[in-house]
C-alpha cells in the first residue's frame, strides 16, 4: 500500500504537464503533513497537552518498513515537538524520498524537460494511471457524491484543502467542492486515539502559513531537479 504522502503526489502531478499543481513550498507542507498523518495512523506518535501547548512525540522509533515513512522517523527524533514545529521540521526534506519511492514503486518516471522552454527541469510521467484514477475516483465519490470518506479518504481530503487543491483534482462547482472538503477536514471521523494529533497535524499543514496564498495557489509549480 501507498503511503498518504505518496497518495498526495499522484494526485496533484498533472499528468499532462508532469508538474504538481501546486508550488514547492506548498507541496513540501503537505508531504510533511502526510508523513506525520502516516505515522499517527500507525500509532507511531502521542500528544502531550492541549491547544498551544499540545506537542507530539515520537512513541515508537524502530524501522516501519516504508521507506519514506521511516525517513520522517529518523528526522523527528525523540524530543516531543508542536504540530508546526513537526511540519516544519520534514518540509524540504521529504520530497526527493516521496518522489523516488513512487519511481520504484513503477507509479511516475522522470523527464528531462526545459522549464520555460530555457531552464533545465524534471518533470514526471505518470504511468500508474490506474491507480491514480482509483485516487481520483475515490476522492471525487467523497466530494461531490457525498459518499462517507474511510479513515484514509478522510486524511488524503483534508490534506489537499490544507493545500488548497481539492478543485484541482475533482472537477465540478469549486465552491461545492471547497464546502465538502472542509467539512470532511473538520470532522472527527478518526476515533479518539489519534484524532489530537491528527487535528493538530491538519491545522499544521499550511493555514495561516505566509506561503499559503492565493498567488501561489495559481502560479506556476517549480519543477524538481
Amino acid at each position: 500500500m501507498t503511503t498518504l504522502a505518496e497518495d498526495l503526489v499522484l494526485l496533484l502531478v498533472d499528468p499532462a504537464s508532469g508538474r504538481p499543481a501546486v508550488g514547492s513550498p506548498t507541496l513540501d507542507r503537505g508531504l510533511a503533513g502526510a508523513l506525520l498523518l502516516d505515522l499517527a495512523l500507525r500509532e507511531r506518535l502521542a500528544v502531550e497537552g492541549g491547544g498551544r501547548r499540545l506537542r507530539l512525540s515520537v512513541v515508537n522509533p524502530s524501522p516501519t518498513g516504508e521507506p519514506v515513512v521511516d525517513v520522517a522517523l529518523v528526522e523527528l527524533g525523540r524530543a516531543p515537538l508542536r504540530a508546526r514545529r513537526a511540519v516544519d521540521q520534514l518540509a524540504g526534506r521529504i520530497r526527493g524520498p516521496v518522489f523516488e519511492r513512487l519511481e520504484q514503486r513503477g507509479l511516475l518516471v522522470p523527464r528531462r524537460a526545459r522549464r520555460w522552454g530555457v531552464l533545465p527541469a524534471t518533470v514526471w510521467d505518470v504511468v500508474g494511471e490506474r491507480e491514480r484514477e482509483r485516487l481520483r475516483a475515490g476522492v471525487e465519490r467523497v466530494l461531490l457524491h457525498d459518499q462517507p470518506p474511510d479513515v484514509r479518504l478522510t486524511c488524503l481530503v483534508s490534506l489537499l484543502h490544507s493545500v488548497r487543491a481539492e478543485h484541482r483534482v475533482v472537477d465540478g462547482p469549486v465552491r461545492r467542492i471547497r464546502a465538502r472538503a472542509a467539512a470532511i477536514a473538520g470532522d472527527e471521523l478518526l476515533g479518539t486515539a489519534g484524532r489530537g494529533s491528527v487535528a493538530a497535524i491538519r491545522g499544521a499543514v499550511l493555514l495561516n502559513h505566509p506561503y499559503t496564498t492565493g498567488a501561489d495557489a495559481q502560479s506556476r509549480p517549480p519543477s524538481f531537479s
